[in-house]
């Protein structure tokens, strides 16, 4: 089992789990090929080469989880890069 295995699980579960940390995920976008670029305030934008959008997600202060329109951005991007569930690409 990879290290991220368990984080995508928790991003492609139904009902999504409302338990996925900013840092964690943000590492793991950088770790498939995502860069990462600071926008205003505490957002931030994660592009991927083969994604004509970037993913923005805001790191919330008060509690650094993923809220769910993110995850569901997330799960778009990461399927539209060829990431399934089980973390292989398509």
């Amino acid at each position: 089992m990879g290290k991220y295995d368990n984080l995508l699980k928790l991003i492609f579960q139904e009902p999504k789990s409302m338990n996925i940390k900013f840092r964690e995920f943000a590492s793991y976008l950088k770790s498939v090929g995502f860069s990462e670029k600071k926008g205003s305030g505490s957002r931030f934008k994660y592009k991927h080469d083969s994604l004509d959008y970037p993913i923005v997600l805001h790191f919330h202060s008060r509690g650094d989880t993923l809220k769910v329109y993110e995850i569901d951005m997330i799960r778009e991007a990461l399927t539209a890069v060829g990431i399934e569930q089980n973390g292989d690409k398509k």
